[in-house]
């Protein structure tokens, strides 16, 4: 996947910057809500937020957020992601950037059977926040079929920027950071043009009529100048 920084997409970057200036990363307010699959077995939504607040509903699970400003080194390579899929949605303003991401990952195991979960950032000059963990999922030696499938909606505090995704993974029972993939490994991780719904709302233009008159006879002595030029006449 390749997204090309268009000069619309420029303009409102550098609109931002004095926001940016202002904003730091950790007083940042932002939610996303996500929804994760795996052989076609969804579980319940699951808002993340920078600051946890009230129950957003029954079928809404709360976590916290983790900061991440550097990326995590693995000593072991008996897990890894073999592959990483990224399609995006949902752009009520046309300006290049979304409001869904859905992500898909294959991971493998050199064992026959681990179990594992994962950790999902999004971030920008290497300042990740996660988004979204999963639940402990399976994974079987090197097949395909255990794909996961993690779809977000973001919806609010993300500015429209060009982010990058990162992945790690988990052991399940030790609780050790045994794999992570990003950016550097795979190219569909990087550029992803995003912003939240509060960001993603659609310009209304207003169009406003203004009609000019000369006074309420003007239209009058308009009607009668002819009738006066031909009277002159024959007269």
């Amino acid at each position: 996947m390749s997204w090309r920084i268009t000069v619309k997409r420029a303009l409102i970057l550098l609109s931002l910057i004095p926001t940016l200036a202002m904003a730091t990363t950790t007083d940042k307010n932002w939610q996303a809500t996500s929804v994760q699959t795996q052989a076609g077995q969804a579980q319940s939504a699951v808002l993340k937020s920078s600051r946890i607040g009230q129950s957003q509903g029954s079928m809404i699970q709360q976590q916290g957020a983790k900061k991440l400003s550097a990326r995590g080194a693995v000593q072991q390579h008996d897990v890894w992601v073999y592959d990483a899929f990224v399609s995006l949605y949902r752009d009520h303003d046309y300006d290049g950037y979304y409001s869904g991401i859905t992500l898909e990952f294959d991971v493998d195991t050199s064992a026959y059977h681990s179990d594992v979960y994962a950790r999902i950032y999004l971030g920008v000059d290497d300042e990740f926040y996660e988004y979204y963990t999963t639940s402990i999922f399976s994974i079987d030696g090197e097949s395909s079929d255990d794909s996961l499938i993690v779809e977000t909606e973001l919806v609010q505090g993300f500015y429209p920027d060009d982010y990058e995704v990162l992945i790690e993974i988990y052991d399940a029972y030790s609780n050790a950071l045994v794999a992570v993939y990003d950016g550097y490994d795979d190219a569909d991780l990087v550029y992803l043009p995003l912003e939240s719904k509060d960001y993603d709302r659609p310009q209304t233009s207003q169009v406003t009529v203004t009609t000019e008159y000369g006074g309420s006879m003007a239209w009058l002595l308009g009607l009668l100048l002819p009738v006066m030029w031909l009277k002159r006449r024959k007269g």
